[in-house]
């Protein structure tokens, strides 16, 4: 039994899940997505010789976009109650940084497929990829989006690692993924993102088994004591 309807426990089934499922995936659509060139012709070229694959790995890579949210939520809820600044300012940046990422994959999977169709002017696609790839809105949402994450996961490994909630070198692994992740932004290199998604998996996968095989008292924590009631006063 799942027991959807027990909240506390299906939202640790998903935190533990997504941990683990959300690297997978991604690392899948880092391996499947063909390498891209900086020049915008020769981007739209291999777009070209590789439709179905360049269609077929962006759709992976926004459904591995799509787990990595309850992810970020579970380590929210990790440092909770040990860590609450930690987790809460590192939690928003970091899903800030993922719908940053999100937009710019969903153009990119979308719309320079689309430039890559047969039957369209290749020079006219070329000067429009450019002109996106420039322009200050999608630009800002690259930048603010990569920065966001990286710093939004180093400041949810730190809470981990301060509080003992994991192990360090599964702290050191979070927070090295971010690093090799806001490369790979910077790069475009699938490889360095490939490494990246591979290194999250190290980190964040132990720990969602751990939270997938625990119990939910542990996963919910120790109750808050209720205050004392206040002793009757004399009235006079």
């Amino acid at each position: 039994m799942l027991g959807l309807s027990d909240p506390r426990h299906f939202r640790r089934l998903v935190a533990g899940f997504c941990m683990i499922a959300a690297p997978v995936v991604l690392l899948v659509g880092a391996v499947v997505h063909p390498q891209g060139k900086d020049a915008a012709a020769a981007h739209l070229a291999v777009v070209a010789d590789n439709p179905d694959r360049y269609y077929a790995a962006h759709a992976i890579i926004l459904a591995g976009l799509a787990l990595f949210l309850p992810a970020i939520l579970g380590l929210m809820h990790v440092l909770r109650e040990r860590a609450t600044a930690f987790g809460h300012v590192g939690g928003g940046l970091a899903m800030i940084g993922l719908f940053g990422a999100t937009a710019v994959v969903a153009v990119d999977g979308i719309a320079v497929s689309q430039m890559g169709q047969p039957g369209v002017s290749a020079q006219e696609m070329a000067a429009l990829l450019d002109r996106i790839k420039e322009s200050a809105g999608f630009r800002a949402i690259a930048i603010l989006g990569a920065v966001a994450f990286v710093l939004g996961m180093l400041l949810l490994a730190y809470g981990l690692r301060r509080t003992g909630a994991v192990k360090p070198w599964m702290a050191g692994g979070i927070a090295a993924a971010a690093i090799i992740v806001f490369i790979g932004q910077v790069t475009d290199n699938r490889v360095i993102f490939a490494i990246a998604f591979a290194v999250y998996l190290v980190g964040l996968g132990p720990l969602g088994w751990r939270i997938l095989t625990e119990s939910d008292e542990e996963w919910a924590g120790k109750p808050t004591q209720p205050a004392a009631p206040l002793a009757p006063t004399g009235t006079g």
